[in-house]
């Protein structure tokens, strides 16, 4: 941290030195009255950069961060005429007085005007105030891009956590229905694996894309749905609708995935006779409807909701992540069922 504070300071030295350097050579050149730059010359040309400099930094390192940049334009402006006339005053100060106590016997006077000193003042100050919000605009640029990769970054961090919390008890649940079809010596077991294999490898390498193909997504949510059929004893309880057509849709990935799980985890349970998962789909170019229902089994306390946990938190930081402004997601508790209702803008 030291280092890139030296490393800065040091970078900033010089190129305020080599603008200065700049700023004498040409001056030199439009002061000298003679082919030949002779030494009062010089010496004009470094008295005449003593109301320069002044007012370009107290303009650069007050009137700029305290007023400028604080949008503050009209007492800006306004500043910007007292400095002026703290620039006209001390350009006289320097040539009328410590021009004769510094350089005795040369007679250094001035001849220009208010006029001709106030377009000098107008070229300095404008000039380097552009340079200044120059860079203000580059770190800006840079601050948001270092912003944006940290968002990026931390959007794939919540995914995986999402997928961390997905993978674990739907991998058991699956590999105890594989075990049950292979005592059984089920046709289908090679079939379950299959699509068990096809699930694990979306959820672990094709969903780590920001957007994928809302096509791959559908399939996984197919499989994921089929394989959770298969461990239950009435599959017939299970409706998978999904209305309109697939035309080319992005979608993020493993967003519809955490609602879909607590269905199966809490409809498909419990006493009742009224076990239910209903999970319709509904696609147009613009966006795309999940409405989900399932019931509540008899095992639930008054009050409670499947909703509340971690997952779901980490779902709806992702949809204002990848989503800002644009998705709706209500989620309403009834007597004997749960609805879930998310919409995206595509």
């Amino acid at each position: 941290m030291f280092e890139m504070l030296k490393k800065g300071i040091r970078n900033r030295v010089f190129l305020h030195t080599l603008f200065w350097i700049l700023s004498f050579y040409i001056l030199l050149q439009h002061f000298s009255i003679s082919s030949e730059i002779s030494l009062v010359d010089y010496i004009f040309t470094a008295l005449f950069h003593v109301s320069v400099v002044t007012s370009v930094y107290i303009n650069l390192y007050f009137l700029i961060p305290r007023l400028l940049n604080k949008q503050y334009y009209v007492i800006y402006l306004i500043s910007l005429g007292g400095l002026f006339l703290l620039f006209y005053g001390l350009h006289v100060l320097t040539f009328d007085y410590l021009s004769e106590i510094i350089f005795p016997g040369y007679y250094l006077i001035t001849f220009y005007g208010y006029i001709e000193l106030l377009k000098y003042f107008i070229i300095y100050i404008g000039l380097t105030t552009l340079f200044m919000l120059s860079k203000y605009w580059f770190e800006l640029l840079e601050s948001k891009k270092k912003l944006a990769e940290t968002e990026k970054e931390k959007i794939q961090n919540e995914l995986k956590a999402l997928k961390a919390q997905v993978n674990p008890h739907f991998l058991f649940n699956s590999l105890n229905t594989i075990y049950s079809l292979a005592l059984k010596q089920s046709k289908d077991t090679h079939l379950v694996i299959l699509k068990l294999s096809n699930v694990l490898r979306y959820m672990l390498y094709e969903s780590n894309e920001r957007y994928v193909d809302l096509e791959k997504e559908l399939e996984f949510i197919y499989n994921y749905i089929d394989l959770q059929k298969l461990r239950i004893q009435h599959p017939d309880l299970v409706e998978f609708n999904i209305q309109g057509e697939i035309t080319g849709q992005r979608i993020a990935p493993l967003i519809f995935i955490v609602p879909i799980e607590n269905a199966f985890k809490h409809g498909i349970k419990g006493d009742t006779q009224q076990q239910f998962v209903r999970i319709n789909i509904k696609l147009t170019q613009a966006d795309i409807e999940l409405t989900i229902e399932n019931n509540k089994g008899q095992t639930y306390p008054v009050g409670d909701d499947q909703y509340k946990g971690l997952g779901l938190e980490n779902l709806k930081r992702r949809l204002e992540l990848m989503y800002p402004g644009k998705h709706f997601m209500e989620i309403s508790e009834y007597q004997d069922k749960f609805v879930v209702r998310l919409v995206l803008q595509l």
